[in-house]
């Protein structure tokens, strides 16, 4: 994907490589409903029947099994995460690129390579949370545009370069989420999510969690 949309409108404004990531996941869609077809999947739970059937009650709050399973790879990822972008010098020069990409190429660093490397980060993360939300979500072949803008929604309120925050920022809109849809109707869920991005971009666009890393303009 990396290689056949945004390495070759490389130069160009940062609204048209939105614009063509766009197209992009329409294009994606269209190939998986062919693939899969319009029906919902079903994908097996990772514990065992007599695990899966277990209901932990806390408060009211009902958590399944497979729940952990989502909680414990959160954990690994964000752990791993931090190790790459911190200590190790790929990481380090991926966020010098994120930062300052022409600084970072004049230290000798190539931001075309970098972004193939962080479209391939995104992509691992991306089948890792597929595997582990399968079996809570019935995957759809158009399940990614909701579970995209939600992510989106995240990644603003942790000041889009958190991973923490990002995560911080999911559990908050999750909850916020079901408590509206509890107390209003559940078909309003997913505006919920839009409300509170409108809200951030307009009071507070640098985040809630964290104003996150500012680099120098070119």
């Amino acid at each position: 994907l990396e290689r056949l949309t945004i390495y070759p409108a490389r130069g160009s404004p940062v609204v048209t490589l939105i614009i063509i990531t766009i197209g992009a996941t329409v294009a994606i869609r269209a190939l998986a409903l062919l693939a899969w077809g319009s029906s919902a999947q079903w994908v097996p739970a990772f514990s065992t029947m007599e695990l899966e059937d277990l209901v932990l009650n806390f408060g009211g709050v009902i958590v399944r099994a497979q729940s952990f399973w989502i909680w414990g790879t959160v954990a690994v990822v964000l752990a791993v995460l931090f190790y790459f972008f911190e200590r190790t010098i790929m990481g380090k020069a991926l966020r010098a690129c994120a930062v300052n990409r022409r600084a970072a190429q004049l230290m000798g660093i190539s931001p075309s390579r970098m972004s193939l490397l962080s479209f391939a980060l995104a992509a691992a993360l991306g089948a890792i949370g597929g595997i582990v939300l399968g079996p809570v979500t019935r995957p759809i072949y158009d399940m990614g545009l909701m579970l995209g803008l939600r992510g989106f929604v995240a990644a603003i309120m942790g000041g889009l370069v958190s991973a923490p925050g990002a995560v911080m920022g999911g559990i908050i809109l999750g909850v916020v989420e079901n408590i509206a849809a509890g107390v209003t109707n559940p078909t309003y869920k997913s505006v919920v999510s839009f409300i509170i991005l409108i809200v951030i971009l307009l009071f507070r666009p640098q985040g809630i969690i964290g104003g996150g890393e500012r680099g120098v303009e070119e």
